[in-house]
């Protein structure tokens, strides 16, 4: 796979300096995949990574000695290509956005070497099952592997994100649900938490949902709702129903009338469906 000198240079610093970013490119790149003096240094740290699972930093110029100890031309330019990684590494490289370059080359070369796979078994003119089987593997697997820069979280030790998750206002996050004695303590559905409503049969788990979609479209989201219960017609008019007020079924008011008699007694009392 070729990359491009500034990217090598790049995934070559955090290989060395950058723990979390360390183990994906060991597991992504091949040595080879760097050029020249490139590939030596990723061939002498990657058993390090490999040993101890995070980029080896203060000790490169140990993992680095059998080169550097030689005195050569060799190893004038391992010296100098170590400079550059920690002149790179000391200027604040954003990994994420190298990770994200890098998951988008590998896609690239995926996606290339499975179009190249396909186009000989569509050469070979076989149509038999056997054969589609094999190109639906071939995009199937293209199509699943990806390189994912891995976060840790925040750690106890690492005050500024702490801090600004203390500071954070978390109500910004709850959708409000339409119902006072949940929405004044921020009990609504909230982004990168999941909201469960528990119930049996007949309870209105179903009205629930579109309750909080609909509270939820008029606060300006956009809604996807996936249902397992119900077509798609009878969910429409669930969400009618919620938004303009529309009665499934005509509802029957009784009124009651009250005669009195003679002597001001009440005898009987009529009952009369209101229309």
């Amino acid at each position: 796979m070729d990359l491009s000198q500034t990217m090598q240079e790049s995934l070559l610093t955090l290989l060395c300096m950058h723990n979390e970013s360390a183990c994906i490119i060991r597991n992504s790149l091949p040595a080879a995949s760097f050029e020249g003096i490139y590939g030596d240094i990723a061939r002498a740290v990657y058993p390090y990574v490999d040993r101890y699972k995070k980029a080896p930093k203060a000790n490169l110029d140990d993992v680095l000695d059998d080169i550097l100890s030689k005195e050569n031309r060799k190893a004038r330019r391992v010296e100098r290509a170590m400079r550059m990684i920690k002149r790179i590494h000391e200027g604040k490289l954003n990994a994420e956005h190298v990770m994200s370059r890098l998951d988008k080359r590998l896609r690239y070369f995926r996606i290339k070497t499975a179009t190249r796979e396909l186009l000989g078994l569509f050469n070979t003119g076989v149509e038999d099952d056997e054969a589609i089987d094999q190109m639906e593997g071939i995009l199937n697997q293209a199509a699943r592997d990806r390189v994912e820069t891995f976060d840790p979280g925040i750690r106890l030790g690492d005050k500024k994100r702490a801090i600004n998750s203390l500071l954070r206002d978390e109500s910004e996050d709850v959708f409000a649900t339409g119902i006072k004695e949940l929405d004044q303590y921020n009990l609504g559905p909230k982004r990168k938490t999941l909201h469960i409503l528990v119930g049996l049969k007949k309870v209105g788990k179903t009205r629930w949902l579109v309750q909080l979609a609909q509270h939820a479209a008029m606060q300006g989201a956009r809604v996807l709702h996936v249902s397992l219960e119900m077509d798609e017609e009878r969910l429409l008019k669930r969400y009618y129903q919620s938004f303009f007020a529309i009665a499934q079924k005509r509802a029957e008011i009784r009124r009651s009338k009250f005669k009195k008699d003679d002597f001001g007694r009440l005898t009987r009392v009529i009952h009369r469906k209101a229309k």
